[in-house]
């Protein structure tokens, strides 16, 4: 198994939201992947996934202007997010993350594809993604 590698520092997020109020939290990213558009190349599918500091799973996904990295509201043509709450009934990383994985983003190949990648990438650093990484075959 891969050495576990510390998450980055809890600082202030703030997730936009095409179809609703942006959300706010303090927590990490745990990961993020971008899927350029090879057809025309006019926008990309950006997946993002964030641990809450009350160990939330918070995913986040939209469509962006081709060549932003950190793209302002304006260049963001659809954008939502999913809670995975750890809070509102009280359970373990592991259990946060199982719903976390069963509910990510596969709305298109790009999307889902993108949210594959960010689930591997987040288990370095996330150890109750780490715990359902994979489906034990015996």
């Amino acid at each position: 198994m891969s050495q576990r590698h510390s998450a980055p520092p809890l600082t202030q997020h703030v997730i936009f939201r095409t179809e609703g109020k942006p959300l706010r939290l303090n927590g990490v990213l745990l990961a993020e992947r971008t899927i350029l558009d090879e057809e025309n190349g006019e926008s990309d599918t950006r997946v993002r996934l964030f641990r809450t500091e009350k160990g939330s799973l918070v995913w986040a996904w939209d469509r962006i202007e081709h060549g932003y990295d950190d793209p302002e509201p304006e260049q963001i043509q659809r954008a939502d997010a999913l809670v995975i709450s750890a809070t509102e009934v009280p359970r373990t990383p592991a259990e946060v993350a199982a719903e976390a994985w069963n509910r990510r983003p596969v709305g298109n190949g790009r999307l889902a594809d993108a949210s594959i990648r960010v689930w591997h990438e987040a288990a370095r650093f996330d150890q109750g993604i780490a715990a359902v990484l994979y489906t034990d075959v015996e």
